[in-house]
């Protein structure tokens, strides 16, 4: 399983769409902050989980699972590096 962050952005549904053409869509997992964004992920068969990063929490419900994951940079660039770090703490 792989999971993408970002998955409703510019480059975290791009990166999702490039892999519909390499994999199942049952293999891709994308993170969101807004399920109501995210309705073209599901309706291309892309489990979608809800987190952010910085809730440690729903980053360790959304890498359940999962195998892999695509980190997009975040925007925040103050706590970057902190969120950064969350996701890949995250368990």
């Amino acid at each position: 399983m792989i999971l993408v962050t970002g998955a409703t952005g510019h480059l975290g549904s791009a990166t999702l769409s490039f892999l519909l053409n390499k994999i199942p869509a049952s293999q891709l997992v994308g993170l969101v902050r807004d399920e109501s964004k995210a309705t073209d992920l599901k309706g291309k068969g892309i489990t979608v989980r809800v987190g952010t990063y910085d809730d440690t929490a729903s980053l360790g419900n959304a890498m359940q699972g999962i195998d892999t994951v695509l980190l997009i940079a975040g925007t925040d660039e103050e706590n970057r590096l902190r969120q950064h770090s969350n996701v890949v703490d995250a368990d």
